[in-house]
C-alpha cells in the first residue's frame, strides 16, 4: 500500500488544464491522490483564482475531499525573483509536515516560474524532514505545448473538464509524473557527523544530532542510539529495555549475567583507552580492579563475602573481626602479621583483597596460582601508583607518564582485566560489543 501523501504546489500558466490535457497540479493529484494540498499564489495567479476558483474546482472533480490551504501573496508581483520564495516555501512545507507528520510531503516542481522550481528543488534536499519533488513532463515530452506565451484560452471549469474527459489521455495510463529521489543534503551531512561521533563512541553527541532532525532517521536508529548512550553511562537495565524496542538481534553479550556489571564497566574503560584518554582511564579503573579482585579472592577462599565481612549503615562492606575470628582464624592471623600484629578491619579495598589472594596462594588453596596472583599484584601496583598520581594532576596525563609511575602500559591493565574476567566466567567473552552496536546503528542510519 502506497504511503499517504500531501502536496505543496505553486501555480503556473499551464495549470489547471491546457490544450485539453492535465497541467502539472492536476496530473499529480490524479496519480498520487494527496489528502491535502497547499497552493501558493502570486499576485497574478490570485486574480485568476478569484475569478472562478479553477484550481480547486478542477481538482475536486478528479479527487473529491481534498483538504485545501490557499496561500495568497499579493505582494509578489515579480515572480522571477529567486530570493523571495525560500522563506514562504519553507514555512508552508513545515506547516504541511506538522499537520500531517506521518504523510509523505510532495512538492510540484513543474508549475510556476523557474525560480520557484529551483527554490523548491533545493528545499527538497535540505529540509529537516523528507520532501519528495515530483516532476511532470509535458504531453508532447517537449519544453512547451500549445500556444506560446504566458496566457492560455480557458473557457469555464465545466467545459474544460468535459473536453479533458473526452480525450481520455490522462485516464488510461498516460502517466507523466515521477518522483525525483534526491539525497537529502541535511540528512547526508547529519549522518556523516553521527557516524563520526559513533567512531569515537560519543553517543550523547550522536543522540543530540538525531534529536535535531528526528524525521530523517528511523525509530529503530533513535532507540538504538539512546540505548548506546544509556549503556555508556552504565545504566544497563534501561539500556536493555530501550534496545529491546529496536527488535534487533541481541546487542549485549552477557545480559542478566551476575558479572554483567563488571563486564560493562570494563567495556567503558576500554573506550577510554580507544579515545586516548589515559588520565581518565587511570582515575576510573580502580572500581573495576577492586571488584575483580573481590570476586577472585572469595572464589579462591571458597567462602562468601558475608562470612568475613559486614555492611555498615552506608552499605559499604567492612572486614568483621568477629566473623574473621570465628570463621577463618588463620586469615585473621595472616592479616595481623601484615599489619604488624594489629589488624583493625576497615573497608574492603584492593589492598586488603590482595592480602586474601596472597594468603590463599601461600596456604595452598586449590584455585590459587602464582600466575594469577602476579596479575593482581600488577593491578594493585598500578592502582596504588597511578591512581593517586592521576588524582593529583590537573594537567593531561599520557601513556609515558603512566609508564614512568607504574612500569606498566594502560594496555597491560586492559589485557589483565580481560584475561581475569574470562577466567571468572570460565569462558571467552567478546570485547567488541560497542563496535557491533555501532555497526548495527550505522546500518540503520542508511534505512531512511
Amino acid at each position: 500500500m502506497e504511503k499517504r501523501c500531501v502536496l505543496f504546489s505553486p501555480i503556473g500558466m499551464t495549470d489547471p488544464i491546457k490544450e485539453h490535457k492535465d497541467g502539472p497540479l492536476l496530473h499529480i493529484i490524479r496519480y498520487y491522490h494527496p489528502e491535502a494540498v497547499t497552493l501558493f499564489l502570486t499576485s497574478e495567479i490570485m486574480e485568476i483564482h478569484q475569478r472562478d476558483d479553477r484550481y480547486r474546482r478542477t481538482a475536486d472533480a478528479i479527487q473529491p475531499g481534498i483538504q485545501w490551504t490557499v496561500l495568497e501573496h499579493p505582494e509578489i508581483k515579480q515572480a522571477q525573483q529567486f530570493e523571495i520564495y525560500d522563506e514562504p516555501f519553507r514555512a508552508a512545507l513545515e506547516d504541511l509536515h506538522n499537520r500531517y507528520p506521518e504523510h509523505e510531503v510532495l512538492v510540484n516542481i513543474s508549475s510556476g516560474t523557474p525560480q520557484m522550481q529551483a527554490s523548491l528543488y533545493l528545499l527538497s534536499a535540505t529540509m529537516p524532514f523528507a520532501v519528495t519533488p515530483v516532476q511532470v513532463s509535458t504531453p508532447a515530452k517537449s519544453s512547451n505545448y500549445g500556444p506560446r506565451g504566458k496566457t492560455q484560452h480557458f473557457t469555464t471549469v465545466e467545459e474544460e473538464l468535459s473536453r479533458l474527459n473526452e480525450t481520455g489521455a490522462d485516464t488510461v495510463g498516460d502517466k507523466r509524473a515521477a518522483r525525483l529521489h534526491l539525497h537529502n543534503l541535511q540528512a547526508t551531512i547529519l549522518k556523516k557527523n553521527i557516524v563520526s561521533q559513533l567512531q569515537t563512541y560519543n553517543y550523547p553527541a550522536a543522540a543530540s544530532l538525531m534529536e535535531s532532525a528526528p524525521e530523517l532517521f528511523t525509530v529503530k536508529a533513535q532507540f538504538l542510539c539512546t540505548a548506546a548512550k544509556l549503556r555508556l553511562s552504565l545504566q544497563t537495565e534501561d539500556a536493555h529495555r530501550t534496545a529491546e524496542r529496536t527488535q534487533l538481534p541481541a546487542l549485549f553479550s552477557l545480559p542478566g549475567h551476575r558479572l554483567e556489571p563488571l563486564y560493562e564497566n570494563i567495556l567503558t574503560l576500554d573506550i577510554l583507552l580507544k579515545r586516548g584518554a589515559c588520565g581518565d582511564y587511570a582515575r576510573a579503573v580502580s572500581p573495576a580492579i577492586t571488584t575483580m579482585m573481590e570476586a577472585v579472592a572469595f572464589r579462591w577462599l571458597g567462602k562468601g563475602k558475608d562470612v568475613v565481612c559486614c555492611q555498615d549503615r552506608a552499605g559499604i562492606y567492612r572486614w568483621d573481626l568477629n566473623r574473621l575470628r570465628q570463621n577463618t582464624p588463620e586469615l585473621l592471623d595472616y592479616f595481623n602479621r601484615q599489619f604488624h600484629g594489629s589488624f583493625r578491619g576497615g573497608a574492603v579495598n584492593a589492598a586488603g583483597l590482595l592480602n586474601v589472594l596472597r594468603y590463599c596462594r601461600e596456604t595452598g588453596y586449590p584455585q590459587a596460582n602464582e600466575k594469577d596472583l602476579q596479575d593482581f599484584e600488577d593491578l594493585r601496583r598500578f592502582e596504588e601508583k597511578v591512581r593517586n598520581f592521576a588524582a593529583h594532576q590537573i594537567t593531561a596525563i599520557d601513556a609515558g607518564m603512566i609508564r614512568a609511575a607504574s612500569g606498566m602500559e594502560p594496555e597491560n591493565v586492559r589485557d589483565i582485566l580481560h584475561r581475569q574476567f574470562e577466567r571468572l566466567c570460565d569462558k571467552p567473552v567478546p570485547w567488541d560489543d560497542y563496535d557491533r552496536m555501532n555497526r548495527a546503528l550505522i546500518a540503520e542510519l542508511d534505512r531512511k
